[in-house]
């Protein structure tokens, strides 16, 4: 099977199964038979739900570890709430399965090991920390992450080490003046 068209099976597969942090069961099951599949050595229930495949080549270390987050956003509406995969994260983990397919055969050439982290409750924040506080990196050297973005803010094929438009930052002040509202007939100065 070619590289694309296993990457887009895996993401088929897992944008039907969108499941919200830190309840990612089904998704986490998922992505631990497909490595243990390609031969990587996997350890499940992480944090709750995060998995991580590891395979060593010549050496343990440098261990460089491909990071993907897994679970879905949550949609209420009339009262009726709605899982899916609208931040790409489906996306994420079949691309980090497919370099693990992809390095799978490799890895007697290289000179260190990779390590691939599925990571839990990216959208609530509390992920991360959590697979930090179970040891997750401890044995990590370089960590790579990614997400999907518009080709508008980085190039098709391209990765870029920091996109901004998502840092926010806060401003405090006062404002003196007369109340009043622009596109008032009352208005006066």
């Amino acid at each position: 099977m070619r590289i694309n068209d296993y990457v887009y099976e895996q993401q088929q597969y897992l944008h039907s199964i969108p499941e919200p942090a830190f309840e990612e069961k089904n998704t986490a099951t998922y992505i631990a038979e497909q490595l243990k599949g390609l031969g990587y050595e996997v350890t499940e229930h992480i944090a709750k739900t995060g998995v991580t495949g590891k395979l060593v080549g010549k050496k343990e270390h440098p261990c460089v570890a491909i990071r993907a987050d897994m679970d879905c956003i949550i949609h209420e509406l009339s009262n009726e709430t709605f899982y899916r995969h609208s931040c790409g994260h489906d996306a994420h983990c079949s691309i980090a399965l497919g370099i693990a397919k992809l390095l799978k055969d490799k890895m007697e050439e290289l000179d260190g090991s990779i390590k691939f982290i599925f990571q839990p409750a990216e959208e609530i924040g509390a992920g991360a920390k959590a697979l930090v506080a179970e040891g997750v990196m401890d044995d990590v050297d370089y960590l790579i992450g990614y997400h999907l973005r518009t080709a508008s803010e980085c190039p098709y094929g391209k990765m870029s080490p920091a996109l901004m438009h998502s840092a926010r930052c806060a401003i405090t002040g006062e404002v003196f003046g007369t109340t009043a509202h622009g596109g008032s007939s009352s208005f006066r100065d």
